[in-house]
């Protein structure tokens, strides 16, 4: 896998980020499913509605975006995975 996703407090995160990063965060499994495709979904609809002078940087943020959210896919879809809430770590 490649470098995660940046994770950022800033409101001008697109819905897109929000999304990912809800997915990434989300610690029931029966939300999860769900959170990944809504988030594939926002990154493939800001592709389609940018223009086609995006920066470099902004097409690299959504590829890596894409690639964390199939890795989250494929490891959700892993027999025997259990997800982990963080307060249980501890």
């Amino acid at each position: 896998m490649g470098r995660p996703i940046m994770l950022h407090s800033s409101a001008s995160r697109t819905s897109w980020q929000g999304l990912a990063e809800a997915a990434v965060l989300e610690t029931n499994r029966d939300k999860l499913q769900h959170l990944i495709n809504d988030a594939q979904n926002a990154i493939m609809d800001e592709i389609e509605d940018s223009d086609h002078e995006e920066t470099q940087c902004e097409h690299r943020r959504r590829i890596q975006a894409m690639h964390a959210l199939n890795e989250l896919r494929r490891v959700f879809k892993m027999e025997g995975f259990r997800l982990v809430s963080p307060s249980s770590l501890s």
